[in-house]
């Protein structure tokens, strides 16, 4: 809450989601995750967990299993 979530709120509501390990720290790489990481994935209207799966190849951004 508070400034942190104005900052990015509008961005959410535009269909992006924030992308952030278990702990809730905001994850900007793909390389930064491993296989199998817990994933905490924040849109607009909440928060939902995932886990990630194995990179498929290069590419500029990384895959997630839901």
């Amino acid at each position: 809450g508070g400034v942190e979530a104005v900052s990015y709120g509008k961005v959410l509501e535009r269909g992006w989601a924030l992308v952030a390990d278990a702990r809730g720290a905001p994850l900007t790489s793909a390389a930064a995750v491993a296989p199998g990481a817990a994933l905490r994935l924040r849109f607009a209207d909440g928060e939902v967990a995932a886990t990630a799966d194995r990179p498929r190849g290069p590419s500029r951004q990384g895959a997630l299993a839901l």
